[in-house]
């Protein structure tokens, strides 16, 4: 599986045995084996429609989970922390801007959801907010 076709900094062995290797990253996916993701499918790849992809709604799902678990209070604080976390970014399954001249890649700040849409994306899915 290719994470991140190049980096100037971190070739794909490096970068999987560094997501392997993330405390956070490690966290996380433990907490995502307890769910299945099977009800939550990738819509599949239309050629027909222009444009980049957009992200599948499983990464907006797993996102907004942070959210809860961190116990943050706005989808401000969860773009922070997702933007500091780009090992869990990729982990995520959010379809990564490319940038070689990036450390990992990929350009964490393009490739991470506004806050906005992370709002939009919470009332489409109706995930349960204590907030």
């Amino acid at each position: 599986m290719t994470i991140i076709r190049e980096s100037q900094t971190f070739d794909q062995r490096t970068i999987r045995l560094l997501i392997e290797h993330n405390d956070t990253v490690q966290r996380y996916r433990a907490l995502f084996a307890l769910l299945d993701w099977r009800v939550v499918p990738d819509p599949s790849h239309d050629p027909s429609r222009p444009g980049k992809r957009p992200h599948p709604p499983s990464a907006f799902i797993k996102a907004l989970l942070i959210k809860l678990t961190e116990d943050y209070a706005n989808c401000t604080q969860l773009r922070r922390f997702l933007v500091e976390h780009p090992l869990l970014v990729l982990k995520l399954g959010f379809r990564p801007v490319l940038n070689v001249e990036q450390p990992y890649g990929f350009d964490v700040e393009r490739t991470v959801p506004s806050a906005r849409l992370f709002t939009r994306s919470r009332r489409a899915t109706k995930v349960a907010d204590t907030t």
